[in-house]
Parts: structure tokens; sequence; C-alpha cells
């Protein structure tokens, strides 16, 4: 079973669906996927959305 990123707790835990998250965010779904699964981080800009929409730190959601 894979692990969950605090990114992706996050969207569960609003109970978001992958495409809700990720048009909140203004991303697509596949780049979203990415990073809920830690194979990309974003861009500054993207973690910065990332970090309003699901009102937490981009330490939190990225880097913990």
């Amino acid at each position: 079973m894979d692990d969950v990123t605090p990114l992706k707790q996050c969207r569960l835990d609003k109970g978001w669906t992958l495409a809700q998250a990720s048009q909140k965010i203004g991303i697509s779904e596949s780049a979203l996927s990415n990073l809920e699964h830690g194979k990309r981080h974003g861009s500054h800009e993207v973690q910065q959305r990332a970090s309003e929409v699901y009102s937490k730190s981009v330490d939190e959601l990225f880097f913990a």
C-alpha cells in the first residue's frame, strides 16, 4: 500500500476528487497526481496556489 502524501491527504480530508482539486489549484489532473505521488514538487507558483487552496503551508504540503 502506498503512503499518502500530505498533499493528497488534504484533498481526501476535504472530500474532493482529483478533478475538483486540480481545478481549484489551476493545474491538470495529471500534474496534481504527479505532485500527490511525489514525482514532482511543482513550481513555486503552483505550491503557493495549493497552499492557499488547502490553507496549509508549502512546507506542510510538499516537504513534510
